[in-house]
């Protein structure tokens, strides 16, 4: 089911060509939230020419990093399970996976949810895991999510979620080398077609602000209230 939004469509309505991502994303998250006073069902736009469907990769941050920001933890599970509820309510056709690293040889990606699946109560209470442990290989995740999506993602534009803290850290991986291999990665995932949007905390470390400067960035606890900004940052960001 194509998703649209940006240029290139017609306003939203109940009957439509093409789901329009910003009024599901918003509708939804009226629905979780049990707003249902004054709720927009138009979620369906029409289509020109130019539109564009979209395809999804959710790479959720588990390392060690992020332990003992328990209100942090808790805000970002609870903006990704949004938004992948979201998706898969409507029957979208989304994917995540966790990530922690221990070292070059040890990469660890955990689905949360597979091409064609809802989010499960399993899924959810991975995003939600408050005891996370290891590194954060940013550069070989970012290169795992533009090999999926573009070997198996039928979508005409491809983009990566990476909700993360966005510290590159791991044995032997530190410092302006680990800075250099994210780069490298973002501009890998550029000229394979694949976009990059950094769902990040409020405040992140200036090495990660330096390595992930480039990329479309929204605010984990601000994705929760304005699903809007989350979705321009996606079309903001696909080549």
């Amino acid at each position: 089911m194509p998703l649209r939004s940006g240029p290139g469509t017609t306003r939203s309505g109940t009957v439509g060509e093409d789901l329009d991502l910003d009024a599901v994303v918003r509708h939804q998250v009226d629905l979780h939230a049990g707003r249902h006073e004054g709720r927009d069902d138009r979620l369906w736009r029409g289509r020109r020419r130019d539109a564009a469907q979209v395809s999804l990769l959710t790479l959720v941050d588990h390392s060690g990093s992020a332990t003992g920001k328990d209100e942090e933890l808790a805000t970002t599970a609870r903006a990704a399970a949004t938004w992948l509820a979201a998706l898969g309510d409507l029957g979208i056709s989304s994917s995540a996976f966790t990530f922690r690293s221990h070292g070059r040889w040890d990469v660890d990606l955990t689905p949360v949810v597979r091409e064609g699946q809802r989010l499960s109560s399993r899924g959810c209470a991975l995003l939600a895991q408050q005891e996370r442990s290891g590194f954060t290989r940013l550069g070989a995740v970012l290169r795992y999510g533009t090999r999926r999506l573009t070997s198996r993602s039928n979508g005409s534009r491809h983009v990566v979620l990476l909700v993360s803290d966005g510290f590159p850290f791991d044995d032997d991986y530190r410092g302006r080398a680990a800075e250099a291999d994210v780069e490298h990665a973002l501009t890998e995932a550029a000229d394979a077609g694949v976009g990059v949007v950094w769902v990040r905390p409020r405040r992140a470390e200036r090495t990660a602000e330096r390595c992930l400067s480039a990329t479309p960035q929204v605010v984990a606890a601000e994705v929760v209230q304005r699903p809007h900004e989350l979705t321009a940052a996606i079309f903001r960001a696909t080549p």
